[in-house]
């Protein structure tokens, strides 16, 4: 008897040590964020010139972003809020899917109908244009690097590289 709850135990043991050994690293997303001002300066010197005036006006807005434990993201902006899903694929690269919340999804039908019913060919072009716009915005690329997140936004010209900081967990 007192054989079988030693090796019952030390069998235990093996296998509770060689779990803990191979442990999932943390998931390094997960938690609010919001955005980290002076690191988006630092990485954008161009974005205090005078002339990128206009792009402050919008910072100033209450953002924060949401990376829930069961896949869920939330980002609200103001009085705004878009809802996807995220997925982790690798420690450091995270992607948003946005194609599912209620605002994109009427935006993206609104275009399609512009474009079934508008008879002036330059019209549907830029419809066409916004449409694929759309599409490239409702799939966004976070990158967790120092302890920040951050995204690339293209806003035609140029790139700029925003940072977000963590807010709670």
């Amino acid at each position: 008897m007192y054989d079988r709850v030693v090796r019952y135990l030390s069998i235990s043991m093996i296998i509770l040590l060689f779990d803990l050994g191979h442990a999932k690293p943390k998931n390094q997303f997960i938690g609010e964020w919001t955005l980290d001002f002076h690191r988006t300066l630092q990485e954008n010197p161009l974005l205090s010139e005078s002339k990128n005036s206009d792009l402050f006006s919008g910072i100033n807005l209450p953002l924060k972003v949401v990376f829930s434990i069961e896949g869920g993201f939330e980002e609200h902006i103001s009085k705004s809020t878009l809802s996807g899903t995220w997925s982790r694929y690798d420690d450091h690269l995270a992607v948003v899917r946005l194609e599912s919340d209620k605002n994109v999804m009427l935006e993206r039908n609104r275009f399609k109908n512009r474009i079934d019913n508008s008879p002036n060919r330059y019209q549907k072009t830029r419809d066409y244009q916004r449409l694929y716009r759309l599409n490239r915005l409702s799939v966004r690329k976070y990158h967790y690097l120092d302890g920040h997140v951050s995204q690339e936004i293209d806003l035609g010209d140029r790139v700029i590289r925003v940072f977000l900081k963590r807010i709670s967990l």
